[in-house]
């Protein structure tokens, strides 16, 4: 079940042609790190970005921290 909604995912985001990455850069990048050392939690992006952005941003951050546990 969590390998197909991994998938789908990713495969979400290859069909809508977002790259996460370019929409963190343009979105995020430049206070990611202050905002999660001052808050240790990322602002809202409610109204910023699209569903696709969104989703694109999540799978890139999610592979780009593998090794931590998101519980």
């Amino acid at each position: 079940m969590i390998k197909t909604l991994l998938a789908t995912l990713l495969l979400s985001s290859a069909l809508f042609g977002v790259d996460g990455y370019e929409v963190y850069k343009k979105n995020c990048e430049s206070c990611h790190v202050e905002m999660m050392e001052r808050f240790e939690m990322m602002p809202s992006l409610k109204g910023k970005l699209n569903a696709q952005e969104a989703q694109a941003v999540a799978e890139w951050l999610y592979n780009r921290y593998e090794n931590i546990d998101f519980k």
